[in-house]
């Protein structure tokens, strides 16, 4: 009867994960805005320390950056290769990254999407590219695996990647 009343208890909170991914006008974005203080200049240090970024351009309130050659981090969720969707585990994404600022918080805006192959097998080939929109969509919306496993798989790498580390001024 214990165990029941647990399943019961759980089941909400994991029949309705959420994820940050919409679709905008048929077009996949991931967006999430984080309620702490951050400025420009901080995430432009951010962005400079990481390999994953290419371009970035730094206007007052906004941060434009590439994503390139991002691995999914499907083991630091907490699964295998072997769970995990083949377009995650055997590709790395490219993308697009628009970082706005207001007082106190700050949104991520990530779209363009890109699949690219890390090598070729019988159904791609090596450096071959693929909107994520065709494996996380159908004609009436998300897939029902992408909403329920991937896409937290994806929450999970970006909130990582997008997370700077605050700098502590040393004040005692």
């Amino acid at each position: 009867m214990k165990n029941l009343i647990y399943i019961f208890i759980l089941f909400p909170v994991i029949a309705f994960a959420q994820s940050n991914f919409l679709l905008k006008e048929n077009r996949l974005i991931w967006q999430k805005v984080y309620e702490e203080k951050a400025t420009p200049e901080l995430f432009k240090n951010h962005l400079l320390q990481n390999l994953e970024f290419g371009y970035i351009e730094v206007m007052d309130d906004k941060i434009i950056a590439t994503i390139n050659n991002l691995k999914i981090d499907y083991k630091g969720y907490g699964t295998s290769e072997l769970f995990t969707s083949m377009y995650i585990a055997r590709n790395n994404y490219d993308a697009l990254a628009i970082i706005e600022f207001k007082e106190n918080r700050y949104r991520i805006t990530i779209k363009d999407i890109m699949a690219i192959a890390d090598y070729s097998d019988g159904l791609t080939e090596q450096g071959e590219k693929t909107q994520l929109e065709r494996f996380a969509t159908n004609r009436k919306g998300f897939k029902k695996r992408f909403i329920e496993k991937d896409a937290l798989i994806f929450d999970y790498t970006f909130n990582k990647l997008f997370k700077p580390k605050q700098q502590s001024d040393n004040d005692w």
